[in-house]
């Protein structure tokens, strides 16, 4: 299992991002950029490199395993050596849609002190929920564990929800941000240009 929201950060994210974009422009031949409209093709570039957001399926949520397992409680408060005490592990899958690395990003301002683990695919996380007849009282642990599983979706649905914002924010200025460092680029080439046509050739 691994811990969400946790290994990196979002800024550094982008950072990767920035570096593509920066990478494909600094690509293009003189001539190429001399060709190009900075407004029209800095929408071009935001259209390539925008983020995709994260999705939850929450509907297609599956509980996909459940096992029962009786154990003697350790706490000597509390006397289970005749019954024990009965816990239940069930697996959950979430499916979702978007980059499976973003369940590694922590969003920029978000702050939640509950964090939560998994186990991420490419398309789905795998959850772990655990109940017992020590803390579910009366209630069922069938019930319980569901009770679980809603505040366990509700952790991730808060973070996947702030990253979101954030790219959101991201993409927004995505196209402007290009469209300046594609100005620079071309006032290069130009200024290129002109000095190459003002050379002399060298008399033999």
């Amino acid at each position: 299992m691994t811990k969400l929201f946790h290994s990196s950060r979002m800024q550094l994210y982008f950072n990767s991002n920035n570096s593509k974009i920066i990478k494909e422009i600094n690509g293009y031949s003189d001539n190429t950029l001399l060709g190009l409209n900075a407004n029209t093709h800095s929408d071009t570039l935001a259209e390539k490199f925008k983020i995709g957001k994260l999705v939850l399926d929450k509907e297609g949520c599956e509980n996909i395993d459940n096992v029962k397992k009786v154990f003697n409680h350790p706490n000597r408060r509390f006397d289970f050596s005749q019954r024990g005490v009965q816990t239940e592990f069930a697996i959950f899958k979430i499916p979702f849609n978007g980059d499976k690395d973003l369940f590694l990003q922590h969003p920029i301002k978000y702050r939640n002190p509950l964090t939560v683990q998994a186990e991420i695919k490419a398309k789905e996380l795998i959850a772990e929920i655990t109940e017992n007849t020590i803390f579910s009282g009366n209630e069922k642990l069938e019930k319980q564990i569901v009770r679980r599983f809603e505040e366990y979706f509700s952790i991730i649905e808060g973070y996947v929800n702030a990253i979101n914002s954030d790219i959101d924010t991201y993409n927004a200025g995505l196209s402007e941000e290009i469209k300046k460092l594609l100005a620079i680029k071309i006032e290069n080439a130009n200024t290129a240009a002109v000095t190459k046509s003002n050379l002399k050739p060298f008399k033999k």
